[in-house]
């Protein structure tokens, strides 16, 4: 093989990855609860599985949307209001900071 088709069979292996890549990085990742993520553990490790979804992180995991609370608040030091609002189903959080922060 000649140096030039070895070349050109390089790059287009590496465009066809880089194509392939490119798609996959558009995929929505699959969001799931801690209790399904972690339903394998639980056939063998069942008492720290049980133990774990009595917390508050096993139970921050999954679709937000479902038991999103709306707020508004202000912190304090720096002055900056956040507010979180649920529209069309999606979480939004969005804040404004004082003039001249």
């Amino acid at each position: 093989m000649t140096c030039a088709r070895r070349s050109f069979k390089v790059a287009s292996i590496l465009f066809l990855e880089a194509i392939a890549m490119s798609a996959a990085a558009q995929q929505p990742a699959r969001v799931t609860s801690a209790q399904e993520a972690d339903a394998p553990c639980a056939r063998c490790h069942q008492q720290i599985y049980d133990s774990y979804m009595k917390t508050v992180m096993a139970n921050a995991s999954g679709r937000i949307a479902e038991n999103a609370v709306t707020a508004t608040f202000r912190h304090r030091p720096s002055g900056v209001e956040y507010r979180i609002s649920v529209e069309n189903g999606e979480v939004w959080l969005n804040y404004d900071r004082p003039r001249g922060v």
